[in-house]
């Protein structure tokens, strides 16, 4: 299942999200991108194949292809 980076702003609201294929992947891409990991957030269903932020592993949705 995918996971998810989410960045915030300085109020708490979610700015951004970035889906990623594995923990390991996650804390990458937080350090990467500067932002601070803030725990595991996994088991994330897609709806439509995406790959992953960090690796670039294919990541498959429940509907396959997004046409």
């Amino acid at each position: 299942m995918t996971h998810m980076l989410l960045i915030e702003d300085s109020h708490g609201d979610v700015v951004e999200g970035h889906t990623v294929c594995s923990d390991s992947c996650h804390r990458s891409l937080a350090v990467e991108l500067n932002v601070p990991y803030k725990g595991w957030f996994g088991c994330v269903e897609l709806e439509f194949d995406d790959y992953c932020q960090s690796c670039g592993d294919l990541l498959h949705g429940v509907d396959g292809p997004h046409h």
